[in-house]
């Protein structure tokens, strides 16, 4: 359950209560609830869906430096 107060804009004199509930139903309690099947954060973290995406940006980066050391030097 979150509860604060809302107003709008930088009017804090016309403030609003809000609050905010989720409501749970339970069909069936567990019979076991330390067998419950753990989860890892990096199992549910979805991969980079473009291959190689970060050796583009590196070339990417590089070249950029370079453009720009070579144009200190033709000065």
């Amino acid at each position: 359950m979150f509860t604060g107060l809302y107003w709008p804009g930088d009017d804090k004199d016309n403030f609003q209560p809000l609050s905010l509930t989720y409501s749970v139903t339970v069909k069936e309690p567990s019979k076991d609830p330390e067998s419950a099947p753990k989860t890892t954060a990096a199992a549910e973290t979805p991969k980079s869906q473009i291959p190689g995406f970060g050796v583009i940006l590196g070339i990417f980066g590089v070249l950029t430096i370079a453009r720009l050391l070579s144009r200190n030097y033709k000065k």
